[in-house]
């Protein structure tokens, strides 16, 4: 899907018309297993629970944001993340516990 383009931020909702961004973000950094390789991820739901992050994070997912959610947030998480910085890096107690 990505072969021959080089993407270097993916904006992804897991609830997808035609499957679910666990599978696709699984699929994406499966074809790449260089992280330097992987393009950022930032994912995005209307259903997130803590496992949802934990599971994100996981599959190669830099940043998790919750919706509702402002325009400005996004833009400021795209423009951290195309700076290098991780949210996953910080992440919550509880989340950052089941990361290891």
């Amino acid at each position: 899907m990505l072969s021959g383009h080089p993407v270097e931020l993916i904006l992804l909702d897991l609830f997808l018309p035609d499957g679910n961004g666990f599978s696709l973000l699984n699929d994406i950094h499966g074809k790449n297993p260089e992280l330097s390789q992987f393009p950022v991820a930032i994912v995005i739901t209307a259903y997130g629970n803590w496992e949802s992050h934990i599971k994100a994070y996981k599959l190669g997912a830099q940043y998790f944001l919750d919706k509702p959610f402002k325009i400005t947030q996004v833009k400021a998480l795209v423009e951290r993340a195309l700076h290098g910085e991780s949210a996953a890096e910080n992440a919550h107690p509880a989340v950052a516990r089941n990361l290891k």
